[in-house]
């Protein structure tokens, strides 16, 4: 059975993949190349401010969407969802390990080393973005039983945990670091809460009205009340107030519930569209384009590498800040265009990551 799709839904996921590729640029060396460039570098440095506010959200709000489809629990979802998500988890990650090996970048010792990871499953110690895979597996389980098994009294117990989690986030956050907690358990424990209030908001998403200047006034609000309230995290290298990847999250009540906030504005802002969009498309490939882009970045700094050697008129600002657009659009489209040549072949290739629709 064919699950029903919603525009809405697809919508965001699609705005979201693409804040995600974007996010990732500035990793591609593509952009360390470019910002060598004085003409490139004081665009870039106002577009790169952008990324602190699109951490507050476009994470978490992709692992609470995955919720809105989950279904209690039962043996063949869970073998299924077992399946489509640590099948492509294993290939990948074999494969971003194994191809600086391929280029005699590491050693055949540091490609073994890097491998034990797999078995951590965060992104602090794999240094990789498929930490997002074993925190999707264990949340949608821990979701689908929570649905299954329901209770005040279950709920009550998962409030009374959480606040012992919440109120020593921080000493948590450094057992992430070093990694302690394997497989995004300490994510998704405390994001749980969060999950809850956005699928709630979901489900009643008929009886809310549409009501956009209320929505903006929750993204603003709740965009500003962050900032204020939430220090920078600088327990990793990577220092942002909210930055799921390193359990950068907020240390605050008020920080927390602003976090739900901005991502219910936004949600509702997305359910309400209801027709057909290119963001609609691109949001069933999310899986794909997740998985390929950071290869397929790379691929374009390689060019843009050769044509800089080549002659001087292709490292103007200019050319550089087109090709990065191009390449920005060029990973999207390239993504997509793999993964429905690969399911045209065979539709097993859905088990690496490659969608079917």
């Amino acid at each position: 059975m064919q699950k029903i799709r919603e525009n809405g839904v697809d919508t965001l996921k699609g705005f979201l993949i693409l804040l995600v590729v974007f996010c990732h640029m500035p990793a591609s060396p593509m952009f360390v190349f470019a910002t060598s460039f004085s003409y490139w570098e004081p665009l870039w440095d106002k577009l790169s401010d952008m990324i602190p506010f699109i951490l507050y959200f476009h994470m978490p709000l992709f692992l609470a969407a995955s919720g809105f489809f989950v279904k209690k629990f039962s043996v063949f979802c869970f073998n299924n969802r077992t399946l489509l998500l640590l099948v492509p988890y294993a290939f990948w990650f074999f494969v971003e390990k194994v191809e600086p090996l391929i280029y005699h970048h590491i050693s055949y010792n540091e490609f073994l080393d890097s491998m034990t990871t797999i078995f951590i499953g965060n992104h602090p110690l794999g240094k990789t973005i498929l930490w997002f895979f074993p925190a999707l597996l264990i949340f949608n389980i821990l979701f689908s039983l929570y649905k299954k098994y329901f209770s005040p009294t279950l709920l009550l117990i998962i409030c009374g945990l959480w606040l012992i989690v919440f109120f020593n986030i921080q000493q948590v956050a450094k057992w992430h670091f070093l990694g302690f907690i394997p497989w995004g358990f300490d994510v998704v424990f405390y994001m749980f809460p969060y999950c809850l209030l956005v699928d709630y908001f979901y489900r009643q998403r008929h009886l809310i009205g549409k009501n956009y200047l209320m929505s903006w006034l929750l993204i603003i609000l709740s965009g500003i009340v962050i900032t204020l309230v939430e220090p920078l995290k600088i327990i990793s290298p990577f220092h942002f107030r909210i930055d799921l990847a390193q359990l950068s999250v907020p240390y605050t009540m008020i920080g927390y519930f602003a976090m739900c906030s901005l991502s219910i504005g936004i949600l509702l802002i997305f359910l309400r569209i209801q027709k057909e969009n290119l963001l609609a498309f691109v949001g069933k490939y999310t899986l794909p384009i997740y998985v390929l882009h950071l290869f397929i970045l790379t691929r374009f700094h390689n060019v843009l590498y050769r044509l800089s050697v080549a002659n001087d008129i292709f490292q103007s600002g200019l050319f550089i800040f087109v090709y990065s657009v191009f390449s920005f659009l060029g990973t999207i489209i390239l993504s997509i265009f793999i993964s429905k040549l690969l399911v045209n072949i065979s539709t097993k290739f859905k088990y690496i990551g490659m969608v079917n629709h």
